[in-house]
């Protein structure tokens, strides 16, 4: 089982900065290194072997340049033959905005107490000084 890469779709050849739609030479871990180890893309992975997996999301490196990020990844084995369909869906730019917008909110929740207490100590404030003209009529 040699486990190499026999067509790619537009989407995956751009994903694995590779010029041809036929690699018959390229492995397809010679290309992508997942965080999954067991994955049947990896050189000694089994997973996906005999039997579709479901999509999980995974961290992944191409071995050609620095490009690291986090696909949905899907291995299903075709039956008649000795071929296997890798379904890649790409979620960095979706990771990178949720963690942004997460800190975001984290951070407001945070200023939310402190403005609270502002507030708080401002009205404080107004009430003692009504208190004071208040008294100052009736006296």
């Amino acid at each position: 089982m040699l486990k190499k890469i026999r067509y790619a779709m537009n989407p995956p050849r751009c994903f694995a900065i590779a010029q041809l739609r036929t690699h018959d030479r390229l492995k397809f871990y010679d290309l992508v290194k997942f965080e999954d180890k067991d994955l049947f893309t990896n050189e000694n992975g089994t997973k996906g072997r005999t039997e579709s997996t479901n999509y999980n999301e995974i961290n992944y490196k191409l071995t050609r340049s620095d490009t690291e990020g986090r696909v949905q990844v899907c291995v299903s084995p075709l039956k008649e033959e000795d071929l296997w369909i890798v379904t890649l869906h790409d979620v960095t730019v979706e990771d990178k905005l949720h963690t942004k917008y997460h800190n975001e909110i984290r951070s407001k929740e945070l200023l939310v107490p402190m403005e609270w207490k502002r507030t708080e100590a401002r009205t404080r404030t107004l009430q003692q000084n009504l208190e004071t003209v208040i008294e100052g009529r009736k006296s």
